[in-house]
């Protein structure tokens, strides 16, 4: 992938939202590392107040 090849490499950022699923999320974390791109971020927020 050439994104993978730029200096410097771009940072994926994941975020789920409560309801997300994990198995989703393990394989779009799979195709990120098989493309070779290394910087991965999980976006996090706390679930909101009622």
């Amino acid at each position: 992938m050439k994104e993978a090849k730029k200096d410097p490499q771009p940072e994926v950022h994941i975020r789920g939202d409560l309801g997300a699923k994990y198995s989703p999320i393990g394989r779009i974390v799979l195709a990120v590392q098989q493309a070779g791109i290394v910087k991965i971020a999980f976006i996090t927020e706390p679930p909101p107040r009622n």
